[in-house]
């Protein structure tokens, strides 16, 4: 073992550190060993991977598969649903005081953006319609299928699941998508710089009860676009507020430069203001960091930012190379009280303790029942509430989410790092997509958020309802 261990330190691997490298830091719940094998394996020989998996150093709980049962949670594991040929395990009593929850992206998750430029292309089945985004900046136009919206609510109403959605994209742009997304119990903008919960509405002179929408804003409500399978109350239009306990946490390292002229601000009322504070001009330690990089030569995307900034290597000069680029994404900025992560091919810049992952274990105990006390009989540590989650997602800013989840699906796969992921957590990460089988993009959407309902309906007690089988036949 002392032989394998030296292979670490080794030229032939040395390679493989400044991989390794933004792991134990910019995910926090995957351990040193755990980003280890997500390379190794590709990295040397068998026989190594082998011995130091058998190694007790890089036997941490949650991190790789023992054979001794006594590295298993003492509440643990007692009923198995199979998916795909992998299993799903939870606590063998169902714990009914702790609030269900899906964490779901968007872009890659919820939303595809098909490869044709047709719509006509685009496979529509039976009653289930499929909708067309408004197009982006760049001309990408998304869609989201009818039984993706329709899941989502089920979700919602039959087994108290808090449906919360979040994304890496600017607020300004979330607005623009919500009457075309899943009527959620929370939406998270900015990886998870925002939080804005749903609100119910009285708009004057809306007829709630036709059940008909026209997916428009209205000053302050949203009224959601029809979809096939929709009842009157997810066409009803619904309010936004914005948790500024979270906003001024974030406030410390993002400051308030990024309010004036904020969308969502103007949307609400909150704020007249529509000057944007050139990047400049702002201060505070994520907009010096900015201003660091502009310096430097980056090119930096902050219009429509509050709480976060973006390096699109696709609007750089020629000046910033793609090693420039590549360097940049494993930059160590926690000094500066900030994090990183990379979405859609961009690194985006944030305030350490914003991010997906903590915005989301925040939210959960926003909305749990459950509170921490000493006199609970389960810990009600943010481990514990997290592990009873499921998580929809697909790209390399989503990996700290996914992996304080318990469950996670993915729908599609965007970056190299969830791919490795689902390759060493088969027993947590589970792929949706089946090419063979015609299975992606909204089907395979479906099909996680149907794996979900079967997962939530086997906690409550229910008979196992074959979903997936009526949908795919």
């Amino acid at each position: 073992m002392a032989q394998a261990k030296n292979l670490l330190v080794n030229p032939p691997l040395a390679h493989i550190f400044p991989i390794i490298h933004m792991f134990p830091t910019r995910y926090l719940s995957i351990s040193l060993p755990a980003a280890l094998f997500f390379f190794l394996e590709t990295s040397t020989s068998p026989a190594v991977v082998t011995a130091l998996k058998a190694d007790p150093f890089f036997q941490v709980e949650g991190v790789m598969p023992i054979d001794n049962d006594s590295s298993k949670p003492t509440s643990a594991i007692a009923e198995e649903s199979e998916i795909n040929g992998s299993i799903i395990s939870s606590p063998s009593s169902v714990d009914n005081s702790v609030t269900n929850f899906v964490f779901s992206d968007v872009d890659g998750t919820l939303v595809h953006y098909p490869d044709s430029d047709a719509d006509a292309d685009v496979e529509e089945e039976e009653d289930n319609k499929i909708l067309y985004l408004p197009p982006s900046s760049t001309g990408m136009r998304g869609v989201i299928s009818s039984k993706t919206l329709k899941l989502c609510q089920t979700l919602r109403r039959e087994h108290n699941v808090k449906l919360v959605l979040v994304s890496g994209m600017r607020t300004s742009t979330l607005l623009k998508r919500l009457p075309y997304l899943p009527k959620a119990d929370a939406y998270c903008s900015e990886a998870g710089g925002r939080i804005f919960y749903a609100s119910d509405v009285d708009p004057e002179g809306e007829d709630e009860g036709d059940g008909e929408g026209d997916g428009e804003e209205h000053g302050t409500f949203i009224t959601p676009e029809p979809f096939d399978g929709a009842t009157k109350d997810d066409l009803r239009p619904f309010g936004l507020k914005e948790d500024e306990l979270w906003r001024s946490k974030l406030s410390l390292i993002a400051g308030t430069d990024g309010n004036p002229g904020d969308a969502m601000d103007c949307f609400l009322g909150t704020s007249t203001k529509t000057q944007i504070i050139p990047l400049e001009d702002r201060k505070a330690p994520l907009w010096n960091y900015a201003n660091e990089l502009r310096a430097r030569g980056f090119s930096i995307d902050y219009k429509g930012y509050s709480n976060c900034f973006r390096v699109n290597m696709k609007q750089q000069k020629e000046n910033v190379t793609r090693e420039d680029f590549e360097a940049l994404k494993t930059t160590d900025v926690s000094e500066q009280g900030l994090a990183t992560s990379v979405n859609l091919g961009c690194i985006d810049f944030y305030p350490s303790s914003s991010g997906k992952k903590n915005c989301c274990e925040y939210l959960a105990h926003h909305f749990s029942d459950v509170r921490r006390s000493a006199d609970s009989p389960h810990s009600t540590t943010d481990d514990y509430i997290m592990k009873r989650c499921i998580c929809l997602c697909d790209d390399d800013n989503d990996l700290e989410m996914a992996m304080a989840c318990g469950t996670v699906f993915l729908p599609s796969i965007s970056s190299l790092s969830m791919k490795h992921a689902a390759k060493f957590f088969p027993d947590q990460i589970f792929i949706m997509e089946d090419k063979k089988e015609g299975i992606t993009e909204t089907r395979a959407t479906e099909r996680a958020l149907s794996h979900a309902l079967i997962e939530f309906q086997r906690r409550s007690g229910e008979p196992r309802i074959e979903i997936v089988k009526a949908l795919e036949e």
